[in-house]
């Protein structure tokens, strides 16, 4: 089950949280979603004191330009504030943005191996959460 919560809203972040058994934080490639996953990855902490267990979590880069300079930037600055970064990314595609009239974004085989990417790298961690 995915439940997707604006990461402004610290309460339903937090309830979200504490029953998510993986959070994944979309990052679009700039200073202020780099912030913003800092933030939520203190919403993240503290629900796992709440509920005295670990959630695994993890940002994805969103809407990148691989060759661009900046999507390197933003990893390396998710990573110098300790907030873990998947490999997987979704970069700019125009079926993302056709799906918002088509609602069928995975008729694009791209798209369905960027999802399938990410969806791997987050079993990985749910994974790695019940075998600690």
């Amino acid at each position: 089950m995915i439940i997707d919560v604006a990461g402004a809203l610290a309460k339903a972040l937090v309830y979200a949280v504490s029953v998510a058994g993986a959070v994944v934080i979309p990052v679009r490639p700039d200073a202020k979603d780099v912030a913003e996953a800092a933030r939520t990855q203190q919403h993240i902490e503290t629900a796992r004191k709440m509920v005295r267990r670990a959630i695994p979590y993890a940002a994805t880069l969103v809407q990148v330009n691989r060759r661009a300079q900046v999507t390197a930037h933003s990893r390396a600055q998710l990573q110098a504030l300790g907030v873990p970064v998947l490999n997987a990314d979704v970069p700019l595609r125009t079926a993302y943005q056709q799906a918002s009239y088509t609602g069928d974004p995975l008729a694009d085989a791209s798209v369905l191996d960027d999802i399938s990417a990410i969806a791997a790298e987050v079993m990985a961690l749910v994974e790695s959460n019940h075998g600690a």
